[in-house]
């Protein structure tokens, strides 16, 4: 079967990192791979001959053969003057397309509220992320940082320009953590671009800035928990790295991250978020969790922490399992009748 993935191959290349370097490129760059080594797909350049091409769904599709969407998030901020005429894209696309591949149910259900799916093929298929370079096994960064043996360490990362990431939070829950947790050598790793603005001063917080994607594992093993408190996150690439390094997570309760959470057992799922309703929301000035709430989930992941570590189940984030999905429904979509 041949197929062709947007932009391929050019996100592949190095010197375009900063053109592709968002989460779904990532995403699309490691399921290539495996398509290419390990599942009988071959991708080609969408110009030439196909049987399906993949794209993602925030730009215009101008193609009269039979495609595939990846959808993720919908622009749901309140502020956004652009949203009608992406909403409208994003509308179009979906019209033209033979189906639909959400990576979390949350993505399912925020597109059920904007856009019509009926008579659509869709199918729920989560991120996975390679598990022969994402592994706990190898060498961590503690003593390169000047971090302790027995420190505790939490570990977050994104691309923290975007407001909604709330890292502002983060370090305020930490700093709560310090207070209430005297027993611990409590220190902060951020990990991602930070916004230019920000002026924190802090011998417990190390901002690591924007690591190589190769280098990711050896950063994530310095780490004993990985926190996510990302406001309506569809989902993503980081918490997946962490887990499969094999560190317990931390979340919050809406958007699509508690899924893969769930699936992998691999932490606690925090309601310190007021629950979502699908609403337009002002999505870049985000509210403050409830703190005492994540205290107190903090406190149950100390308590377990051990028990969990061993219940992390990594199949549901093999990017080998989820080529097989992609396959399978690629399938299905190139089978049925035009």
């Amino acid at each position: 079967m041949n197929i062709s993935i947007i932009n391929y191959p050019f996100y592949k290349f190095r010197i375009f990192k900063y053109k592709f370097k968002g989460g779904p490129y990532i995403f699309l760059r490691r399921l290539s791979d495996v398509f290419e080594n390990e599942v009988d797909i071959k991708i080609k350049p969408f110009f030439l001959k196909n049987d399906l091409t993949l794209y993602l769904g925030g730009k215009t599709i101008n193609n009269n053969k039979k495609y595939l969407l990846r959808l993720d998030g919908v622009n749901i901020d309140v502020r956004d003057r652009l949203r009608f005429q992406k909403h409208k894209i994003i509308e179009d696309n979906i019209k033209n397309c033979s189906g639909i591949i959400f990576h979390s149910e949350y993505c399912k259900l925020i597109h059920e509220k904007f856009f019509n799916l009926k008579e659509k093929k869709i199918k729920i298929i989560h991120n996975g992320v390679p598990l022969q370079q994402f592994t706990k096994y190898g060498n961590n960064l503690r003593e390169k940082i000047k971090y302790n043996s027995n420190d505790f360490v939490i570990i977050c990362s994104a691309r923290w320009t975007r407001r909604h990431k709330r890292l502002i939070e983060i370090i305020e829950f930490f700093n709560i953590l310090k207070q209430n947790e005297d027993k611990l050598s409590l220190k902060l790793l951020v990990l991602g671009e930070v916004p230019k603005d920000l002026n924190i001063k802090d011998n417990d917080i190390y901002f690591a800035g924007d690591i190589d994607v190769k280098n990711l594992p050896e950063w994530y093993r310095t780490a004993n928990l990985f926190i996510h408190l990302a406001w309506i996150e569809p989902s993503g690439n980081a918490h997946l790295e962490a887990i499969a390094c094999g560190l317990p997570v931390l979340c919050v309760n809406n958007g699509g991250l508690k899924e893969t959470i769930k699936l992998t057992k691999s932490g606690i799922i925090s309601h310190a978020d007021k629950n979502y309703n699908y609403e337009l929301v002002d999505y870049y000035n985000p509210p403050k969790p409830n703190y005492s709430i994540l205290m107190e989930d903090f406190k149950k992941i100390l308590t377990n922490y051990e028990e969990i570590k061993k219940s992390i189940d990594l199949s549901p984030i093999d990017i080998r399992n989820t080529a097989k999905q992609y396959k399978n429904f690629i399938n299905e979509i190139c089978n049925q009748k035009k």
